[in-house]
């Protein structure tokens, strides 16, 4: 359970910085990373 919340934590600092990646045009990384939220909740 500490492990997956250790990966939500990362995951919430990831769509922090998503308007960053955007500007870069990393719309991969957004994707990744919904589907990494998804897994994550499923899990818990």
């Amino acid at each position: 359970m500490h492990e997956f919340n250790n990966i939500e934590v990362n995951v919430t600092y990831d769509f922090d910085t998503l308007t960053i990646q955007t500007i870069y045009g990393i719309e991969t990384m957004f994707v990744e990373n919904c589907m990494l939220v998804s897994r994550v909740r499923l899990n818990n």
